[in-house]
């Protein structure tokens, strides 16, 4: 798992420290080879049977250049439990292909369940044309691209299958794939089960393709189909005539992006997602800060939904707030207030509460009607999709905000004798695995004059959606979610610790996610806990809001987070396009909200690696081992203390020099995600497994520094650029001193997160066993197995650390 990732985060390194410094082709064919024969003298001449690759790509090429087609598509999708579908129905018609004259027309339409778009594409010298839901975009684009978005006129690839023709001479069978079309996924797609058919009229044209396809791609599980016919197309009118009408883009398909991520949205069984609205307005003298956190369980045919909100309004009259509670369970809607007592509103049909969640949930940039561009960024593992809205949008939300705090919609704008929009800026983040929305938000920005005065009207509104986790489950019901009882039950690695004088100590390494198998430990570490006198953990992370209300030095730390006089994160950065790449990172992460910019690196680094560590889905903090010990003390009245505490951790994070918090993250903000979730997963499947030794040598601390094998792995890469060839030479060229600094690095890194800690968790553990309780000392698994863990230096100090043996 370490060597996988080694790499790429030594370049991360690399790039950082330079900055720091100042410094679709054609599918290829199946060869045959040349024709058996023997000598004559011998036998008679012979000739091998075709070969069923060479006669479909004979009847591939009998199609000529001007192609149509008529396609039926099916998506499944299921992660996290849940289940997405889609079914398009696809016509397409290609002219010239090949030519300088290449024409193309296209029309689908694609459902969702309940909801259904259309979309209409034509290509013509170099650009697209798209109308979606009735809204013209056209963008540059070559032929190559403009066909790679669809399936490929030679669907499929004869090289990647078992090739057979069947006893009909017409039907060719492709199976026992060894990787996905790359037309449907990328290389990182993994095929469980592939089938397909090529169908021959009688003069060996490709009249029909059928393709079903079965295969993991990150976390998720997908199954399609695809059904094409072959046919002649109509005339060549592929280019509209009102082209002047068609708004231009950056990226044309960030605009049907938005349509699939909403139709996916909608059909979620389960749904967290919160959001965050911040409002400023010169004119009306108000400042308002919204929270609201929405979660949504739809069990058979009833949709549950619970939404906590709190307003905070700030303007020359004083402040106000209020919290809302709403609940909507099994066919009852009740409403609270401040904490009040709950009140019923009978006339709140499933109907309307469903409606009113859904708008709640998807903002106007759902509707094209209201952009005006997209540009899409690749985040490895995420897009984030970023639009410009158009001028009646800006209007809309000036009044929206002139009714809802004025009174009148038209208000404001009457009172201004001009009126300026500054800034209306959307964005939308999709997991590529999934499609899934992760985030979503603008900022609006309009200029009011008013009586000579210039008045801003600010509204920044940030979403982040979480469809896997057991939050609206446990919101909904105030209760537990249910937890399947796995095959194969955990075998964590748990230590009993004995002293001289009869001291006694449980000890348990744990890892801060967890799926159903937490829930189903061995007995004998139920029976240890129940037995305990306390529970000790690193800190109380359900406890913290708590004490963050009444604690002062937490309050005064939490600040610390923050810049106040010193300007903005932005004003902290020195590494090149790191600040604007970062903020790509927290928006498409769902960490970027209205004071996110007055936070300091450590928070963005922290925030962006939790959200990388939960998105292989399959892993969740809720059923982390932390909780579930938690949960069990609280229920029997076991004590729970801090080894550390929230204070401190924090301490530690501002303890970091700007220069490591830089490099953190620059590591965050470029990982990507997925090394991220599939390491801990790898991690996760060696803590339930046991296997002290595999464990012990994962926690061995690597250094960070280049080698002669790195570079050699790097330069054996296909595709290498002229820049990696320069890099790499760099790199040679300067590895000593380059090797330097990364150990700087590294070694205050190590000293903070594990060596100071490490060494403060054994003067913990020994108190706890002089004290003559029995305490359960459970912390996270490298404070145990490090060379420096408490396994060792607990034994170092004159205690018997043994393994527990479970029956």
């Amino acid at each position: 798992m370490k060597n996988r990732t080694r790499l790429s985060v030594l370049l991360l390194v690399l790039c950082l420290l330079v900055c720091l410094a100042g410094c679709t082709g054609n599918i290829p064919q199946q060869s045959t080879g040349p024709e058996n024969t023997v000598p004559e003298t011998t036998l008679p001449s012979t000739t091998a049977p075709p070969d069923p690759a060479d006669i479909y790509a004979a009847a591939v090429d009998a199609l000529g250049s001007t192609v149509g087609m008529q396609i039926k598509v099916s998506q499944t999708m299921t992660v996290a439990g849940q289940t997405f579908t889609s079914h398009c129905t696809q016509t397409v018609e290609l002219w010239n292909l090949g030519e300088d004259t290449f024409l193309a027309k296209t029309e689908d339409t694609t459902d969702y369940g309940d909801y259904e778009y259309s979309r209409r594409e034509y290509f013509s010298n170099g650009a697209v044309y798209q109308t979606l839901d009735n809204c013209d975009f056209t963008a540059a684009m070559t032929a190559g691209d403009f066909l790679s978005r669809y399936p490929s006129l030679q669907l499929l690839d004869p090289s990647l299958y078992t090739v057979t023709m069947g006893d009909d001479g017409r039907t060719i069978r492709f199976s026992d794939a060894t990787a996905i079309e790359s037309w449907l996924a990328d290389e990182n797609a993994i095929p469980v089960n592939v089938e397909a058919t090529a169908v021959l009229d009688a003069s060996g044209k490709l009249t029909q393709c059928n393709y079903g396809a079965e295969y993991s791609y990150g976390p998720a599980l997908y199954v399609t189909t695809y059904s094409i016919t072959y046919k002649n197309p109509g005339d060549s009118d592929a280019l509209p005539t009102d082209i002047g009408q068609y708004t231009t883009v950056e990226d044309i398909d960030g605009m049907w992006l938005m349509d699939h991520a909403y139709g996916y949205l909608l059909q979620a069984k389960q749904l967290s997602t919160t959001v965050l609205n911040s409002i400023q307005s010169q004119a009306a003298g108000l400042a308002t800060n919204r929270s609201i956190d929405i979660n949504t369980f739809t069990k058979q045919s009833c949709f549950d939904y619970r939404m906590n909100s709190s307003v905070y309004a700030f303007s020359s009259a004083g402040k106000e707030s209020i919290k809302l509670d709403e609940k909507y369970i099994d066919g009852k809607f009740t409403i609270s207030q401040d904490g009040g007592a709950p009140q019923s509103l009978e006339y709140m049909t499933q109907d309307i509460v469903k409606e009113y969640v859904l708008d709640s949930l998807v903002l106007p940039f759902f509707d094209t009607s209201y952009l005006t561009d997209a540009e899409i960024t690749n985040l490895g593992s995420l897009y984030l999709i970023e639009y410009t809205g158009t001028e009646e949008l800006a209007l809309s939300l000036s009044e929206d905000f002139s009714a809802k705090y004025l009174g009148s919609a038209n208000l404001l704008q009457g009172l201004a004798s001009s009126y300026q929009t500054n800034k209306l800026d959307y964005y939308l983040a999709l997991d590529k695995n999934t499609m899934l929305p992760t985030a979503c938000g603008y900022l609006y920005e309009g200029c009011h004059t008013i009586e000579g005065q210039d008045c801003l009207l600010i509204d920044q509104y940030d979403q982040s959606y979480d469809l896997a986790s057991l939050t609206a489950y446990e919101a909904i019901y105030e209760q537990t979610s249910p937890d399947m009882e796995p095959e194969v039950k955990p075998t964590p690695l748990f230590y009993h610790v004995t002293g001289p004088d009869g001291e006694e100590m449980w000890l348990l390494g744990t890892i801060h996610v967890g799926d159903d198998r937490t829930a189903f430990l061995p007995q004998e570490i139920y029976d240890a806990l129940l037995s305990s006198d306390a529970l000790a953990m690193e800190c109380d992370t359900d406890g913290f809001d708590e004490t963050l209300e009444t604690d002062e030095a937490l309050q005064s730390q939490v600040s610390a987070l923050y810049f106040y006089e010193d300007g903005t994160i932005a004003d902290h950065i020195v590494t090149e396009d790191l600040h604007e790449n970062a903020v790509k990172a927290m928006k498409a992460t769902g960490n970027y909200f209205y004071n996110s910019e007055y936070q300091k690196a450590s928070v963005w680094s922290s925030a962006i690696d939790n959200f990388y560590l939960r998105q292989g889905y399959s892993l969740l903090s809720e059923k982390g081992i932390e909780n579930r010990l938690e949960k069990i003390a609280e229920e029997n009245d076991i004590p729970l203390w801090e080894v550390e505490s929230s204070l401190f951790q924090i301490e530690m994070m501002m303890g970091y020099s700007d220069y490591l918090q830089e490099f953190m993250l620059y590591s965050s903000a470029y990982s990507h995600g997925k090394d991220n979730w599939e390491g801990t997963l790898e991690l996760y499947e060696l803590w339930c497994s046991g296997d002290e030794a595999a464990l012990i040598e994962e926690m061995k601390r690597e250094p960070w520094a280049f080698t002669e094998e790195d570079l050699a792995e790097w330069e054996a890469e296909e595709g290498l650029e002229e820049e990696d060839l320069e890099t790499i030479k760099h790199i040679r060229d300067n590895m000593e001193s380059i090797n330097a600094e990364l150990e700087k690095i590294h070694q205050e890194y190590v000293k903070a997160m594990e060596i100071d800690r490490n060494a403060g968790m054994l003067e913990v553990a020994k108190k706890y066993l002089e004290s003559g309780d029995t305490v359960f000392y459970a912390v996270g698994l490298a404070h145990l197995l490090a060379e420096d863990g408490l396994v060792f230096t607990l034994r170092d100090a004159g205690y018997t650390v043994e393994l527990v043996p479970y029956g």
